[in-house]
């Protein structure tokens, strides 16, 4: 598998030949993204492979790079050749000074889930052990929700909270065919 450092990524002079991939969730892209992302997240790769270019250089990314290895190895089973992951993710290229943009500021969505469970919880166990057993109920409420996300991939609470003010954005997400352009 080749790869590039973030480092080399950001020295390298950008061509209209090379392909960005961030297979990121949409909720991460919109946070932050390198300019002219194209978007197909990892869990719908081989669904979108037909808007990926097998006539140049991919450079695949997420936040770290194990999403991208990920989706190198899928893409390559899928014919690729001209793919190249970015070590360190989105994570590395802006740490070493490489241009991102920022579309909103904010957590991404599993992580705002992860902050609510979690308060939702401590609060929870605290009243039980403050005011009365039956609080735990809400503890578990919370595990038992989580629980049923894991195990089905639909998880409600993060259905409500990208519902909220805060998590709704214009469509920004670039059209991959866009990116070709």
């Amino acid at each position: 598998m080749k790869s590039i450092s973030a480092q080399d990524l950001k020295n390298q002079s950008k061509g209209k030949n090379e392909f960005l991939l961030d297979v990121r969730k949409p909720d991460e892209h919109q946070v932050c993204r390198i300019e002219g992302a194209a978007l197909i997240p990892l869990d719908s790769l081989e669904a979108k492979a037909t808007e990926i270019p097998k006539d140049r250089p991919v450079y695949v990314y997420c936040r770290s790079g194990n999403r991208s290895r990920q989706a190198i190895q899928r893409l390559e089973s899928l014919g690729f050749e001209n793919l190249v992951n970015i070590d360190g993710g989105i994570v590395e290229y802006e740490k070493c000074g490489g241009a991102v943009v920022r579309l909103r500021r904010g957590l991404p969505l599993m992580q705002q889930v992860q902050v609510v469970a979690g308060t939702l919880i401590l609060i929870g166990t605290l009243l039980a052990w403050l005011v009365h057993p039956a609080f735990l109920i809400l503890t578990g409420f919370v595990g038992t929700g989580l629980a049923f996300a894991g195990l089905t991939g639909f998880c409600g609470m993060a259905q409500l909270l990208g519902r909220m003010p805060w998590n709704r954005t214009q469509k920004s997400c670039p059209n991959p065919q866009e990116a070709l352009s």
